[in-house]
């Protein structure tokens, strides 16, 4: 009886490797292929790649998360600010803990970890405090730099390519985030130059990443949120002042969820995070998401401005996982947009990005895409 059981398991997982080695052949072709008619059935199996691939990826990360307590480490798992699990009237998390080490995220190099720096932005290198910013990135998980390690990141493998020091580059990129929360961060970092602990070089380099895929869903959910505020010309958190009040609220909240750990396994999405844009399923949601996103666009350009930014613009499009009907008239609008104002700006378009994507680029992706951007940047450097 025994054996039989022990049999069926093996048969079991026998079917389910074979399952994953036909799924892995067939979506690397079809990527090789890069063809528009195999698109939907590469969307398929790039779902179902996902789902076997994840399992126990939480799991993982959590068993991960306890070693490294184990061994004395100040380490937390990513975690992006959800007013829903926060009571109201708090500051909005805009950064992670300071200093410490996150665990992020896997698709395909392991989970990866990173170090903060005193911002509580992902670090470049070994820079804790950087300063006399040159260039700051702004972005989602693209340029945060999911699911890599640092070398193969964005800003750290452009300032790589230059021979910038890292000290003089920040990464301001958090993953799972849009438009308006990515305005506030640098309305934040632009307040704290002032009390002159962060400064400026004299040329200096706003690069702001967007992200086609969801940038609008993104949106759709941070305008409900106190986020909406920014659009106030005046307002701020005084975040980074605030930072260390900040620090020690996000350390007994990640704290007290470690504790409840068969919660913090079963509620996956308090590490993954929860559903966001569900509203923006029609064209007539799309199109009151770009007037917002328009005005967005405005507001960064004149905050770029007035404190002496160069602002350069990627537009990172034509994702194959993603809607069209979302990707197409952001990408309308965003291009727009560059045309009126005579900014800097480069549309890549990812599924001309040689190297596999796992959902965002593996490590030949990330460094192809930094060549390119770095290009952009530096041309007339």
């Amino acid at each position: 009886m025994i054996r039989n059981k022990i049999k069926l398991i093996v048969i079991n997982i026998g079917i389910l490797l074979s399952f994953f080695i036909i799924l892995e052949f067939l979506s690397g072709y079809l990527m090789s292929q890069r063809r528009e008619k195999g698109l939907q059935v590469f969307n398929l199996i790039y779902k179902l790649k996902t789902k076997l691939s994840v399992i126990g990826s939480v799991e993982r990360k959590i068993k991960l998360l306890n070693n490294l307590k184990d061994n004395g480490e100040e380490v937390y798992t990513s975690y992006l600010f959800d007013p829903q699990r926060h009571p109201p009237g708090n500051f909005y998390w805009l950064t992670h803990p300071s200093n410490k080490k996150i665990i992020y995220c896997e698709e395909g190099s392991g989970i990866i970890k990173f170090n903060t720096n005193n911002l509580g932005f992902r670090k470049l290198g070994l820079v804790s405090n950087p300063n006399k910013i040159e260039t700051i990135y702004l972005g989602d998980s693209y340029t945060e730099g999911a699911c890599v390690n640092d070398s193969f990141t964005i800003p750290q493998a452009i300032a790589d390519i230059n021979n910038h020091s890292y000290e003089n580059i920040l990464n301001a990129g958090i993953g799972g985030t849009g438009p308006l929360f990515q305005l506030s961060v640098f309305k934040e970092i632009l307040n704290y130059s002032k009390t002159n602990k962060l400064t400026f070089a004299k040329d200096k380099k706003l690069v702001w990443i967007i992200f086609s895929g969801n940038d609008l869903k993104n949106l759709a959910e941070e305008k409900t949120t106190s986020l909406s505020n920014y659009f106030n010309d005046t307002y701020t958190q005084d975040y980074f002042v605030n930072l260390r009040t900040i620090n020690k609220s996000q350390k007994i909240f990640l704290d007290q969820l470690f504790k409840q750990n068969k919660d913090f396994i079963e509620d996956s999405t308090i590490i993954d995070g929860h559903g966001y844009g569900e509203t923006i399923n029609n064209p007539l949601a799309v199109e009151n998401e770009l007037k917002l996103f328009y005005k967005l666009l405005n507001m960064m350009k004149k905050l770029a401005d007035e404190n002496s930014f160069e602002l350069n613009i990627v537009l990172l499009s034509d994702h194959p996982y993603f809607k069209k009907f979302i990707q197409k008239p952001t990408q309308e609008l965003v291009n727009k947009f560059c045309s009126e104002t005579n900014i800097k700006c480069l549309e890549v378009k990812i599924k001309d990005i040689d190297g596999d994507l796992p959902g965002h680029f593996d490590q030949k992706g990330y460094l192809n895409i930094s060549k390119v951007i770095s290009n952009f940047i530096y041309a007339n450097d």
